[in-house]
């Protein structure tokens, strides 16, 4: 036990804990605020991902590394992938019959999978899939991050048309058309860097 502390404080150390949990709540906020302000399927999207951010600064305020198991935080956000992974499926399932894109769905779906896989304990998890989610992850923060840089460089609207837009979620569609999309640059660029923060604390958690 005393050698299971040692390690959390060497790879999750108070400081980062605590930039973490600070960050990851303002990041929660941005992205509710932004699902408080679009209209359809960016709604529940944007919402999704809030929560992932809330959970994320659980598993940093909490930091569930001290010992082995599965610990109180790690259960509460496991129970939120999985919740939120069956709420996707059938999200993604209603889409597809209404002929709507899924897209921005699937990729909301993996990144609750490995929402659920990182609360596994670090030395039961199999390396290659370690490494297969870590280089998805580091591929979707350089891309997210780009988009939304892009983007805000431009000072034009996402296109409305596209499965993403420059924040990387659902932009306007059938299900949303005369409905404000929120796709102003500098909020879709805020949106964007947001949810780069969201992969790249995960990358850093599934690193360690």
């Amino acid at each position: 036990m005393r050698d299971a502390t040692a390690m959390a404080a060497l790879l999750l150390p108070v400081w980062v804990r605590i930039l973490g949990t600070v960050v990851l709540v303002l990041t929660a906020g941005v992205l509710a605020s932004r699902a408080a302000r679009t209209s359809g399927s960016a709604r529940p999207w944007h919402g999704l991902y809030a929560l992932v951010a809330a959970a994320l600064a659980l598993m940093f305020a909490a930091n569930p590394m001290t010992g082995p198991g599965l610990s109180p935080p790690s259960l509460i956000v496991l129970a939120v992938a999985v919740v939120g992974v069956i709420a996707v499926i059938g999200r993604m399932v209603a889409r597809r019959r209404s002929g709507g894109a899924t897209w921005p769905w699937a990729i909301a779906l993996v990144d609750l999978v490995i929402l659920g896989y990182i609360q596994v304990p670090s030395p039961d998890r199999p390396i290659p899939v370690c490494v297969l989610f870590a280089a998805y992850l580091a591929v979707q923060v350089v891309i997210r991050a780009t988009a939304a840089l892009r983007a805000l460089r431009s000072r034009l609207p996402a296109p409305e048309r596209s499965l993403v837009g420059a924040a990387g979620g659902p932009t306007r569609d059938e299900d949303t058309a005369g409905a404000p999309s929120g796709g102003d640059a500098a909020g879709g660029a805020l949106t964007g860097l947001a949810l780069a923060v969201l992969a790249l604390a995960m990358l850093y958690m599934i690193s360690i």
